[in-house]
């Protein structure tokens, strides 16, 4: 039996549905964004046009929470297929100077899990797995 795994965008598009439903129950999920790294339906002109506004980086993860929780400033999630995603040597770069600078980076693997993420974020539920950046509090709280 061959099982169906949906593309990056459709996992993306799900996570995005969900909170959209969620978002009267916990409203920071308003502020949930997603990049536009990978959309297919743009011409070349108009990516020229993005890419020099900054809106298309390189290693940007797909997902961006801006909310601070259990001392990071934000949650950021690299979206993949539940098979054969792996992160590029840009999101692994870019995922490592996020962490450095006081924020979550996690990759996740589906909707499932990427939505699972948000909730242990927003709850608080994380394992510290690296250091945090203690520069990023104060600035929090002036």
């Amino acid at each position: 039996m061959i099982k169906f795994d949906r593309s990056e965008h459709e996992h993306q598009v799900a996570v995005f549905a969900w909170a959209d439903i969620m978002k009267k129950r916990r409203p920071e999920l308003k502020l949930l964004e997603g990049s536009m790294n990978g959309v297919k339906l743009l011409t070349p002109g108009q990516i020229a046009k993005i890419k020099t506004a900054g809106c298309l980086k390189s290693g940007r993860p797909d997902i961006h929470l801006p909310v601070p929780r259990g001392g990071y400033a934000s949650l950021f999630i690299e979206l993949k297929r539940i098979k054969g995603g792996k992160e590029s040597d840009n999101q692994k770069e870019y995922g490592r100077l996020l962490k450095e600078n006081g924020n979550y980076y996690a990759v996740c693997h589906g909707s499932d899990e990427a939505i699972s993420m948000i909730i242990k974020y927003l709850d608080e539920r994380l394992n510290k797995k690296f250091k945090k950046n203690k520069s990023h509090q104060a600035w929090f709280q002036k």
